[in-house]
């Protein structure tokens, strides 16, 4: 009997915690243009949250949950993406290339509300797997998503929430957002193949490629791309076709990869200049 009450208790509990940050995530969609507090409140444009102030870890993942979308398609291939920037409707969505390699796919979005949109891929690149490892896909919607802001200052062992929608034992993807809690590791000056430049602690699963990296401000300071051990080629050879010595590599296997937000920016500038796109990215001090 008293084992009874005990989880009935237990229950009612998580309960409660499941549906006070429901409402606190329906709030942020219906006010779109407010962000949360350093308190799990709501300050209308930022105002009342200085720059200065961290979110706490609830705070963090829903800030996640907010920008991380689902990339997936019917024959399960697919990763994660962060809602980068927006325009008339039409959102934009940063990832892998290797996420949507496959040019023969419809890929599809889905968002945290469980909406699913088709997905145009605006930008990859099949050619070059050496140079940066990033894709730019749009969905459409009449729906108002937030747009997260890009942070280029990062900073060895700070604290960061690394987010994705990984794939199960049973190779099916998950529509429920997993996040990994760690440290910023090693910044790399020269980038590894495919751009990878930020070595992190945080456990990254087949799946949460694409997903955000936020730090503790809820800015995106990079995406996921590469999880630690891999298990097939050598990642680990400099950008510049510089092989790295066993001794470094050991080391570097034991950390997860990304690509940093300043890579990001630079394909979004270059992709300005062809005039492909036409919104401007979120970042600090604007």
């Amino acid at each position: 009997m008293v084992i009874f009450i005990t989880l009935l208790l237990v229950g009612i509990f998580w309960h409660l915690k499941t549906e006070q940050q429901t409402e606190l995530v329906e709030k942020i969609r219906q006010r779109g243009e407010d962000t949360l507090t350093d308190n799990g409140g709501l300050g209308k444009n930022g105002n009342s949250r200085k720059k200065s102030d961290l979110l706490n870890e609830q705070q963090l993942k829903i800030q996640a949950r907010l920008i991380t979308v689902r990339i997936f398609s019917s024959d399960e291939k697919g990763g994660s993406g962060v809602i980068i920037g927006e325009k008339n409707g039409v959102y934009y969505v940063i990832t892998n290339n290797h996420v949507v390699s496959d040019t023969n796919v419809n890929y599809k979005i889905q968002t945290y509300r469980n909406k699913v949109y088709l997905a145009e891929v605006i930008w990859q690149n099949n050619q070059d797997i050496v140079v940066d490892d990033l894709a730019l896909l749009k969905f459409s919607s009449k729906e108002k998503y937030g747009v997260v802001k890009l942070k280029n200052d990062i900073k060895n062992n700070e604290k960061i929430l690394a987010s994705g929608f990984p794939f199960q034992d049973n190779f099916t993807q998950s529509s429920n957002l997993k996040y990994t809690l760690g440290y910023v590791n090693k910044i790399l000056s020269q980038p590894l193949i495919g751009g990878y430049k930020l070595g992190y602690t945080n456990n990254i699963y087949s799946g949460m490629s694409g997903g955000s990296i936020l730090n503790e401000k809820g800015e995106l300071i990079g995406i996921n791309a590469l999880g630690s051990y891999p298990f097939l080629g050598n990642h680990y050879i400099y950008q510049n076709g510089t092989i790295i010595p066993e001794k470094e590599v050991a080391i570097m296997e034991e950390l997860s990869w990304g690509l940093s937000s300043s890579s990001i920016e630079n394909l979004i500038n270059k992709l300005q200049q062809k005039g492909l796109i036409n919104f401007n990215l979120n970042q600090e001090g604007e």
